[in-house]
């Protein structure tokens, strides 16, 4: 091949890997909002009336109520990272 050829499949490739990054980053952002929300709704409900929604689904301290105490963390992490990015790009 020549070197224009793989000059060119070098740009669209970085192009594609762009619109990828992007596409996850999308949907990571759509996850990341709905499990704030409700974690939101959890911690709500638990002040206004001592009910944890998720120990009442999966059970007390059980291994499905970890994963989602840490999906709720993590995606709390990854929306302060998008904030800040936010704010040193604009």
């Amino acid at each position: 091949m020549s070197s224009v050829k793989l000059k060119v499949l070098g740009k669209i490739g970085k192009i594609m890997l762009l619109n990828a990054g992007k596409k996850l980053a999308k949907v990571l952002d759509r996850t990341s909002m709905v499990l704030l929300l409700l974690a939101g709704l959890n911690w709500g409900l638990f002040a206004v009336a001592h009910v944890d929604l998720v120990s009442w689904v999966f059970g007390p301290m059980s291994a499905m109520q970890r994963i989602f105490y840490l999906a709720f963390g993590l995606s709390a992490i990854w929306a302060i990272v998008r904030l800040c990015l936010r704010r040193i790009y604009k």
